[in-house]
């Protein structure tokens, strides 16, 4: 390997291989189960090199392995080959289940000889960030640099027939050791055949350490600048408490929608809610709110797609309670906006009703214990958690007296709770209203209907 030319850096190690709780036999057998695989492909891949060409260099790290490739199908090779070992492995409940972390950077670096192990070894800023993408990884993640991700823009593996950037998704800006700005990181995951590979799931912390170094004042001047910096994450924190409280909590717009953005990540598959917004305001003001929704969407059908499943018919049912009156008026008013509400929740599968506010309240009466009788808006993630919407003002679900000041609480409700267990229970109340001939399907056809009498 010349010392010129951008390579792809790998780390990779066995999850918990040094936690205590462990007996020593079973972390060393986790450690050398990873060395045998990953030296079974380095020689499937050497006795296959007319095709693949590979240029490597490996070394152990005690409990892992550090690689470096000049192609970038051999690093991703490697991480489907070892995913592929531990979905065989894993399926075997009479031994120790294994996880193990990845981390994959792209640039050049330079080779000094090294005394240890008796061979030149590179060295240089991408390899330290490929091992500082390992010690960001959750069990079974693989984490790419910026840099490895764009060497993987258009590339395809042809034996695994997978579209690389495909399963490459961001997860966002992340602190790196000595490096103030942090680095964009990327997951790749998904399903082939008969496996899975990577970990969808994202890893939020706070490097306290990270957020109390401010670097461009003098060191004698950072102390009061720290303290002040701590007390507002702990007024923050105390305020945003109340959202888990009947009080509620009432986030900025743009805290909503990020707010919002992790609710669906994490909330399972299917959404339904209840909404006094008439349609052209829910598309003017809560158009976040549809856009994390439509993300959710997206994401659960491209997994369907690689499973070579049918994507499910319904993700849950949208219900509209303003009064018949203003919601034909706010259609024949603001037709265009209406019908790309309705192209949005058509096109993410999730059905759109009217139910009259009487049998709404009827609905909300009928729950037990009774959690929602001043509610306004609720919104169910199934299975997972709900959310309680108030509104702050009177006029905040008139389209005609909506102003930017308008403001709503929120009060959040895991399945522990009784008010998961009420809003739950709403939404069933409502479900049936469906069957019962109740509820109104707002579709293309039901606008053109009311916009052309």
């Amino acid at each position: 390997m010349s010392s010129d030319q951008a390579k792809f850096f790998v780390y990779t190690d066995v999850v918990d291989s040094s936690k205590t709780s462990i007996p020593e036999d079973i972390q060393v057998k986790k450690i050398t189960t990873l060395q045998d695989w990953t030296l079974e492909f380095l020689m499937i891949a050497e006795r296959v090199k007319e095709y693949t060409e590979i240029k490597k260099y490996y070394n152990f790290t005690g409990d892992g392995m550090f690689m470096v490739f000049d192609e970038y199908y051999d690093a991703i090779n490697l991480a489907l080959f070892l995913h592929h070992k531990l979905s065989t492995e894993n399926k075997d409940d009479d031994t120790e289940k294994i996880a193990l972390k990845m981390g994959i950077s792209f640039g050049t670096s330079i080779s000094f000889f090294e005394k240890t192990h008796n061979k030149y070894a590179p060295w240089g800023y991408s390899s330290i960030i490929a091992q500082r993408l390992l010690n960001l990884c959750l069990p079974n993640q693989i984490l790419l640099s910026k840099g490895a991700r764009d060497a993987m823009i258009g590339k395809v593996l042809p034996d695994w027939k997978l579209v690389l950037f495909d399963h490459i998704h961001s997860i966002g800006n992340y602190p790196i050791k000595h490096d103030k700005k942090g680095e964009e990181v990327f997951s790749f995951y998904g399903s082939m055949n008969d496996f899975n590979f990577g970990n969808a799931s994202i890893k939020n912390f706070l490097n306290i350490d990270e957020a109390l170094d401010f670097p461009n004042i003098l060191k004698e001047s950072k102390i009061p600048v720290q303290e002040f910096f701590i007390l507002k994450v702990n007024q923050f924190k105390k305020q945003f408490s109340k959202i888990f409280t009947a009080n509620g909590y009432d986030l900025e717009a743009e805290d909503e929608i990020n707010f919002y953005k992790t609710l669906f990540y994490y909330g399972g598959s299917k959404y339904s809610g209840v909404s006094r917004f008439l349609p052209s305001v829910f598309e003017s003001q809560r158009g976040g709110f549809l856009t994390s929704q439509e993300m959710m969407f997206e994401r659960i059908k491209k997994d369907c797609q690689l499973k070579g499943i049918p994507i499910p018919v319904n993700f849950g049912n949208r219900y509209l309670i303003p009064d018949i009156d203003n919601l034909h008026a706010d259609i024949r008013a603001k037709y265009y906006v209406c019908k790309e509400f309705v192209r949005r929740h058509e096109n993410m599968h999730v059905q759109l009703f009217w139910v009259s506010p009487e049998n709404a309240k009827n609905a909300i009466d009928s729950t037990t214990p009774s959690n929602l009788l001043d509610s306004r808006d609720v919104g169910l993630w199934h299975d997972s958690y709900a959310v309680r919407i108030e509104e702050l003002h009177d006029s905040f679900y008139l389209s005609n007296e909506v102003t930017q000041n308008d403001r709503r609480r929120l009060i959040f409700a895991d399945k522990d709770t009784d008010l998961y267990d009420s809003i739950k229970q709403y939404i069933e109340i409502m479900n049936q209203y469906i069957t019962q001939g109740a509820a109104i399907r707002i579709d293309y056809k039901y606008l053109d209907h009311i916009y052309s009498k």
